[in-house]
């Protein structure tokens, strides 16, 4: 099982809920070329109940470095015990642009797998 959106040109906001307890796997993202930068740049958060759980920016500001075009990117995962859902959890993806950015397609797809209890 999965989640998978796209985002295109502006701030956007999605949400994924878990119909089912769900360990999430991986952040994997794919975009168009986008060349870090301190003014014009995106920054995509993944967070579960609050936490963060991964992050991406092109913001040479905040250590953010170039998208390349049509290149998958596997994001580091933080906060290992949100990583664990619950049905009815939430998933919130936040996608931001900073200044003006003339290329913004991006896609993100969150892998998961059934989180079951065998004791």
């Amino acid at each position: 099982m999965y989640f998978s959106y796209y985002f295109h040109a502006s701030t956007r906001v999605a949400y994924c809920i878990a119909n089912e307890p769900l360990r999430i796997d991986a952040v994997r993202i794919c975009s168009e070329a986008l060349t870090a930068d301190g003014t014009n740049h995106i920054t995509l958060t993944v967070s579960v109940g609050g936490s963060t759980i991964a992050t991406r920016t092109t913001d040479s500001g905040a250590s953010g470095s170039n998208l390349v075009a049509d290149t998958p990117e596997s994001l580091t995962l933080t906060n290992q015990d949100k990583l664990h859902l619950a049905a009815g959890d939430v998933i919130k993806i936040t996608y931001t642009v900073g200044g003006t950015v003339s290329s913004t397609d991006f896609s993100v797809n969150i892998p998961c797998t059934l989180a079951r209890d065998f004791s």
